[in-house]
């Protein structure tokens, strides 16, 4: 790498976020992680680290000044018993996150912007938990999957809607 870049991890207090952090390190970035919670299974390698509400778009935003990459892992998941029965929660919260992430990202003119959905994104009947129980992550990461690329592009020529200042 030439010269450092600087990624933000989101969901850095999770087992894969953690790991990913570690990975970043251990390759030359300079890591800053972010997370409601600090990570629990060991100290965190990122270089800084915010505790901080990714449902917020102001969060969001302090998050991403001097980001060159994205790692957006940050979502809202919880056990089982959470995940079966908080379907609109789960929903709106990931929606949030999502979309202030992305919003925030372009704002801030990140260079990239990696989005990982999760096995509970997938198929009805599929991945992580079969059958309705998923279904709340699973509407989350729909919308956000489909917003990436539009996002990305902008407004098209002739298309009414223009970017966010």
């Amino acid at each position: 790498m030439a010269q450092e870049s600087v990624a933000l991890v989101t969901g850095a207090g999770g087992f894969i976020g953690h790991h990913l952090v570690k990975y970043l390190v251990a390759r030359g970035y300079r890591v800053v992680g972010a997370d409601l919670k600090l990570p629990e299974f060991e100290v965190s390698d990122a270089h800084e680290f915010m505790v901080c509400d990714l449902r917020s778009a102001e969060d969001c935003m302090l998050a991403c000044a001097g980001i060159d990459e994205v790692y957006q892992l940050a979502a809202d998941m919880g056990g089982i018993g959470y995940i079966t029965s908080s379907h609109a929660d789960i929903s709106i919260n990931n929606i949030l996150i999502n979309a202030h992430m992305l919003s925030a990202a372009r704002q801030q003119r990140v260079k990239r912007f990696l989005f990982s959905s999760s096995a509970c994104g997938s198929a009805e009947g599929r991945g992580c938990f079969p059958g309705r129980s998923g279904r709340g992550v699973r509407l989350g990461k729909a919308v956000h999957r489909e917003a990436v690329p539009v996002h990305h592009r902008g407004p098209r020529h002739g298309d009414a809607r223009r970017p966010l200042p």
